[in-house]
């Protein structure tokens, strides 16, 4: 299988005539331009995430919208600004839903820290709010991209239920969802996105928008490795190192502060957007009806919301004609592009 790592360097530093340094970004082999509006609840791994979208050549962010989740929903909007604001992503930022479509809100402190971003500190923003709501972006982006808006949910999925709940024509308009959801198997622990309000996930899944899910086993078939501790008792990791090879880079602060501890350092919500940047590592994932398939394009899936234990708990089976790709293996550690990424923001 292809390394994505090798279609995903960093551009070389380029001058324009006026002295001035281009903006570098992520190399693709993608030719298309994929418009995206990315959905957060912004905790450690979406703010990774979103620098990583920004710095894509072919990702057209067009809006992020916010919704509660590994924090409630006010802190997650500031932590998008703030986020935003730090990594130039200059784009309308639109709280939505406070609260999941059934139940009362579950929040992720063990996993991102009480902030949603650990021990992350960054300046106050100077961006505001959008007016609009999540929903009402969603509707004028979807309208303005005919068709070819895709939705990047990397938190709970109830601000794209409610933006089909609320324009039932939403998902003829709409090229894809991708979420970051699911754990694919009753021995795995069930994924906080999908727990959070599985009532959303099943509706977004029943509405026959075309729909590629993201399994959290991708990130822990990917990330043990890449931890440790040193010699004087620190925890480290890719991420530590990276904030002390790099101490004035804009991803200092994001790496230091999440670096330093174990917090958030699986940055699941990392790989659908390294997945989506290159079409050559979708078509690596694209194989069918062979035991190390790393992707299944047929599956029928559906999510407990019952009020159990399995609560939340994802199910899939392969079967031709289901609506739903399923993604549920990674052959590389988001933390291999890190570096890249770093050098993208110098």
């Amino acid at each position: 299988m292809k390394r994505m790592l090798a279609v995903f360097l960093c551009g070389a530093v380029l001058l324009c005539g006026c002295g001035k340094k281009v903006d570098k970004k992520m190399q693709t082999t993608r030719e298309e331009v994929i418009p995206v509006i990315i959905d957060v609840d912004t905790g450690t791994d979406d703010a990774i995430a979103l620098a990583f979208a920004r710095k894509s050549a072919v990702l057209e962010v067009r809006g992020v919208t916010v919704v509660q989740g590994c924090v409630g929903l006010e802190q997650a909007g500031a932590n998008t600004l703030a986020v935003c604001d730090h990594i130039g992503l200059k784009v309308p930022v639109a709280l939505g839903a406070d609260r999941p479509l059934v139940g009362e809100p579950i929040t992720d402190p063990i996993n991102h820290g009480e902030s949603g971003l650990g021990s992350v500190e960054l300046p106050a923003p100077k961006m505001e709010l959008s007016e609009l709501s999540a929903s009402e972006l969603i509707w004028q982006e979807a309208q303005a991209c005919e068709g070819k808006l895709q939705i990047v949910a990397l938190g709970p999925l109830t601000n794209v239920a409610q933006a089909l709940q609320e324009h039932p024509e939403l998902k003829e308009m709409i090229g894809r969802v991708v979420a970051a959801c699911g754990e694919g198997g009753e021995n795995h622990p069930i994924e906080f996105n999908a727990k959070n309000d599985p009532e959303a996930l099943q509706y977004v899944i029943d509405s026959g928008v075309r729909l590629t899910i993201y399994d959290q086993q991708t990130t822990q078939a990917s990330w043990g490795s890449d931890m440790g501790t040193t010699k004087d008792g620190r925890y480290t990791s890719t991420l530590n190192v990276l904030a002390e090879k790099y101490p004035d880079n804009t991803m200092t602060p994001l790496f230091a502060g999440i670096g330093k501890s174990w917090l958030g350092n699986y940055l699941y919500s990392v790989y659908p957007i390294i997945w989506l940047n290159d079409e050559e590592v979708q078509n690596d994932l694209d194989y069918q009806n062979n035991w190390v398939c790393l992707c299944y394009d047929w599956c029928r899936v559906t999510c407990d919301t019952s009020t159990g234990p399995n609560r939340g708990r994802t199910t899939f089976t392969i079967e031709e004609g289901g609506p739903v790709q399923w993604v549920y293996f990674s052959g590389s550690s988001a933390f291999d592009f890190m570096d890249a990424l770093a050098e993208c923001y110098r």
